[in-house]
């Protein structure tokens, strides 16, 4: 049975989803990356106090996803407002600038500087090609064995 998303689990995802990384959002709310990184790890919780930074941060890049994660943390928003700032995405043509991004992401992730991993995401980019295999065919793939592995448990 699936468990119920924790705070850090919540905050982790409103963070990528505004695409920001974990030192974007400690300048924006004025807490440590290394808090953060507590949070996210659901080593400690956030105090109401901080949770409302966290929220109001996300509410300026995106509205709904501020939203949904006020109500997972339990705080209270005014009415909606458009965003002040517009999400952080690379243009859609922009290949090179869409793979730094997941890059960066995934370093930030797994709390690894981005030149640690990049060798093998470009490694990882490369065998794709050479297989022939589409990325539209790898996201059906994976999107099954997520699906059959949920079923397993």
């Amino acid at each position: 049975m699936a468990t119920a998303p924790t705070i850090g689990d919540a905050v982790r995802a409103a963070r990528f989803a505004v695409r920001l990384t974990l030192k974007d959002l400690a300048d924006l709310t004025g807490i440590s990356r290394r808090t953060f990184t507590r949070w996210e790890h659901d080593d400690t919780v956030p105090p109401n106090d901080a949770r409302a930074k966290i929220v109001t941060a996300i509410l300026r890049y995106d509205d709904a996803v501020g939203r949904r994660l006020a109500a997972q943390l339990g705080v209270q928003v005014s009415p909606p407002a458009a965003p002040v700032i517009a999400p952080r995405a690379p243009a859609a043509h922009d290949a090179l600038a869409t793979f730094e991004a997941e890059v960066f992401l995934a370093a930030d992730a797994l709390d690894l500087p981005p030149r640690r991993i990049r060798a093998a995401f470009a490694q990882l980019v490369l065998a794709l090609r050479g297989s022939g295999a589409t990325i539209d065919e790898l996201a059906v793939s994976l999107t099954a064995r997520t699906k059959a592995k949920a079923r397993e448990t």
